[in-house]
């Protein structure tokens, strides 16, 4: 083959994945090649994958993301074909069958467990699920929290447990005209929950979250802060680890300011923080055994040297009444081929810069390839290594085979409705409108046959 015809010869990329790993890593390989075409699968008919059943309502800054990412659909050498999921409508060795080089950014479907007694019960339940109830992902529409009862738990302090304490103290003004599932906004309406007690095992130089999301519930109209004095006196050890932490430095004056703050008297709801607080069981309701009704907290002493300390039980536990616990303690990536290798402690695809380990143009993004941590940010640079690294071997002549068909060789093979770009903007045009009708920004459709039909998205 001549030189021409290898730069004239399309690469065709399959992405598994239609969220911000997925589309930064397309945005980054259209841009850098124009060989490359791009086709996006969404296991949803909708795009943006966390953007739109992660990013908590109030925080429309942070999705103001999805203009960029819309533009990468909207590429004429990219292409979206959504509610098709990979490993139960295609398989994985499909893709690769059609495709030079697929793109795994699938992000983590599954969270970390506490590994306590109890954790079954009615009324403990995952962040995570409880953060895509209220963003209105389709498969936790009906998840139905217990939220008649005056006290929720959260477990973790990161910026997701902040957000659903946010979501569970804010007054309904608030909230009202976001894009929060209308299911939600009606249920929270009518919650009785008036404090949320947050604990972190470790110490609030460990935390994970950042000083924004502080700042924002401290700022919560109605809510009282209610953080310990005790938790922010540092040893010498501390104060030597804080002085080369300079964000970490203003998120703890924050807290320790925050923490000899005067009651105030027109607040009718707490949000408790405490450190150095570990779980140990959950209690069934003495009136109802099916469901949580408190739940056992023990302290901890902290060993070891920052920044990798580790939390020892000590001293006598406590309980606490409560209707809800919220665990919120790390997304997990889950496997989608049993030939792909996996770090299941992790819940990442095995990886180097990108590279899936093993494989021959297989790739990864995101959470799947790093783990659950960091910010839009942090996935944009993560998806550019990987787009890198892909271009990289693109020019060293790895995809200069036969041409590959991309999507015309797996349509036949579908038997279910596919969406396109065009029907997801259709979509959102009737979700932007519903929304206005009602004074908000976006009235979610949260069923997937509902979505189907409204599209008429055909086989």
């Amino acid at each position: 083959r001549s030189t021409l015809d290898r730069d004239m010869a399309a690469v065709r990329v399959a992405v598994v994945g239609g969220g911000p790993a997925g589309l930064f890593t397309a945005h980054y390989l259209l841009k850098n090649n124009p060989r490359v075409l791009v086709d996006v699968f969404e296991r949803l008919p909708t795009p943006f994958g966390l953007v739109r059943s992660g990013v908590a309502p109030d925080h429309s800054d942070v999705k103001r993301v999805t203009t960029q990412l819309d533009a990468v659909l909207g590429d004429k050498r990219c292409n979206f074909f959504g509610n098709i999921s990979i490993g139960k409508d295609l398989a994985l060795p499909q893709l690769q069958e059609n495709y030079h080089a697929v793109v795994l950014a699938y992000g983590a479907a599954s969270d970390s467990t506490l590994g306590i007694p109890g954790e079954d019960i009615k009324g403990m339940l995952s962040a995570r699920a409880f953060v895509g109830w209220y963003n209105g992902l389709p498969e936790l529409a009906d998840l139905d929290p217990i939220l008649d009862t005056d006290t929720a738990v959260v477990v973790g302090v990161g910026n997701v447990a902040i957000d659903v304490s946010r979501m569970l103290l804010c007054p309904h003004t608030h909230i009202a005209s976001t894009d929060m599932a209308g299911h939600a906004l009606a249920a929270l309406q009518r919650s009785r929950i008036r404090r949320v007690l947050m604990v972190g095992r470790r110490g609030p130089l460990e935390a994970t979250f950042t000083i924004k999301e502080v700042r924002e519930m401290t700022r919560l109209p109605g809510v009282q802060p209610d953080l310990v004095s005790a938790d922010y006196v540092l040893d010498e050890s501390e104060q030597a680890y804080l002085a080369q932490q300079r964000p970490k430095q203003r998120l703890f004056s924050l807290l320790r300011d925050t923490a000899q703050l005067p009651p105030s008297p027109d607040a009718t709801r707490t949000w408790q923080l405490r450190f150095r607080t570990a779980p140990v069981a959950l209690q069934p309701h003495s009136a109802d055994p099916s469901r949580v009704g408190s739940i056992t907290l023990q302290h901890t002493s902290l060993q070891g040297s920052l920044p990798g300390r580790t939390a020892a039980l000590t001293g006598a536990p406590w309980s606490v009444d409560c209707g809800l616990v919220l665990r919120s303690v790390g997304y997990k990536g889950v496997p989608i081929d049993p030939a792909v290798p996996f770090d299941a402690r992790r819940g990442i695809v095995l990886n180097t810069a990108g590279r899936v380990q093993g494989q021959t143009g297989l790739y990864c993004s995101g959470w799947i390839k790093r783990g659950a941590t960091g910010i839009i940010a942090t996935t944009m640079a993560d998806a550019n290594q990987t787009a890198d690294t892909m271009l990289a071997d693109i020019a060293a002549g790895s995809f200069d085979g036969p041409a590959r068909p991309g999507w015309e060789g797996l349509r036949s093979q579908l038997t279910g409705p596919v969406v396109s770009y065009a029907d997801w903007k259709k979509l959102e045009a009737h979700e932007t409108a519903e929304g206005a009708r009602a004074g908000r920004v976006s009235d979610k459709v949260t069923s997937v046959s509902r979505m189907l039909s409204l599209i008429g998205a055909q086989p």
